[in-house]
């Protein structure tokens, strides 16, 4: 049951303030706790609109900002500190069954942008 328990945790990560974040890929979500358990909130879900994911495989946090690697829908979504969805960057190099990101790194993969324009591509290795 997703809602009182784990399927699959990919990974977990501790913000700045102590806060929880968990990712259940079964569940294609990231559950936010507190320092004391006490569930904040849930982000994402399937699904391949914004904010949703297909495959996760990382997350990280810079400061309050949550990045989601999603390797089925090859891109990387950035999520504010109350979970709103900040933006949504192409991911290349993405396999479904091959994670974007570094499984040790807090970081999102490396960004470059090809052409100049406002719209980077990230490159996953």
């Amino acid at each position: 049951d997703p809602v009182l328990g784990f399927s699959r945790i990919r990974r977990v990560r501790l913000s700045d303030k102590g806060d929880i974040y968990v990712l259940d890929a079964t569940a294609r979500e990231v559950r936010v706790f507190s320092s004391e358990g006490e569930r904040l909130r849930v982000i994402g879900g399937p699904g391949e609109g914004p904010g949703e994911f297909s495959f996760p495989v990382d997350i990280g946090l810079l400061g309050d900002t949550l990045w989601v690697a999603d390797g089925g829908s090859r891109r990387l979504t950035w999520f504010g500190p109350d979970g709103d969805v900040l933006f949504t960057m192409a991911a290349r190099g993405c396999r479904s069954r091959v994670g974007c990101a570094g499984s040790a790194s807090r970081s999102p993969p490396a960004v470059r942008d090809r052409t100049g324009s406002s719209n980077p591509i990230v490159r996953c290795s």
